[in-house]
């Protein structure tokens, strides 16, 4: 049963990884294009460098104190207290759920014995 656990936090730190990279790209793709089109605009519209920068300074400080506000906890499962998570569990929860003493729960068709799914990918 630790081994089924195990395939599947690495398969979500894989996952967690390619998510992460894939929004890190995103985010210097938009940079780059916001780059481009405030070139155009000063450009086109004959607009001073230095008023462009005072107006994206003040913009740099409004969207700095929004992440500031919607700034969350790192989230890690490392650091979860798993032991409080157990004690506040029923007694019997984990009565149905096999030992490696009593050897591995049925499984045929995706389904354990109880109707359960296995671990998709």
């Amino acid at each position: 049963m630790g081994d089924s656990y195990l395939v599947v936090l690495v398969s979500l730190k894989e996952k967690w990884e390619q998510k992460k990279a894939a929004v890190d790209s995103e985010a210097r793709l938009r940079e780059v294009v916001a780059n481009i089109d405030l070139l155009k605009e000063i450009m086109s519209n004959n607009l001073l460098a230095s008023d462009e920068l005072l107006r994206l300074q003040e913009k740099e400080v409004e969207l700095g104190s929004e992440v500031d506000v919607m700034a969350t906890s790192n989230f890690s499962i490392g650091k979860l207290d798993l032991s409080q998570i157990s004690e506040d569990l029923p007694e019997d929860l984990f009565a149905k759920v096999p030992s490696a003493a009593d050897g591995a729960a049925k499984c045929s068709d995706d389904r354990f014995e109880d109707g359960e799914f296995g671990i998709e990918e």
